[in-house]
């Protein structure tokens, strides 16, 4: 196994690659590998440990006015998801994306947001990281 320590052509910094079989990948996938982990919080609060950093603070609940639900997989909860995300420039998944080698990364279609969830009318709503972008058929040449 060997590990990149500069960008080059080859790909970016801090990634490894075995050479026996061709795989490749970052820290999180060494940890997760190594403690045998799968949940990707698990993954992260052992990255967290290692790299000696503090768990974050949790943010404060806040009440939040709820919109009428749209079907699963509509149209509606789709252009809902889009409306409520954000540019994707100087965030962690500009960071992750451009990490994994991909670097066209701008335009209105290029879009980070958090999904909110709530597995069951018992449960509290949970907001977890996501990535969102806008498809479109390409224009006929």
């Amino acid at each position: 196994m060997f590990v990149r320590l500069k960008e080059s052509v080859k790909g970016p910094a801090g990634k490894w690659t075995d050479a026996a079989t061709g795989e490749h990948g970052d820290l999180l996938d060494v940890i997760r590998e190594s403690c045998g982990l799968v949940d990707f919080k698990d993954v992260a609060d052992e990255a967290r440990s290692f790299l000696s950093l503090p768990h974050p603070e949790p943010e404060p609940d806040r009440p939040r006015s709820r919109a009428p639900s749209a079907s699963t997989g509509s149209p509606e909860a789709a252009g809902r998801l889009f409306a409520m995300s954000q540019p994707i420039s100087r965030t962690l998944v500009e960071a992750y994306l451009r990490s994994r080698g991909i670097t066209f990364l701008h335009g209105p279609e290029a879009c980070v947001t958090a999904a909110v969830t709530n597995p069951d009318e018992q449960s509290p709503t949970e907001t977890w990281p996501a990535m969102i972008a806008a498809v479109a058929d390409l224009p006929a040449i």
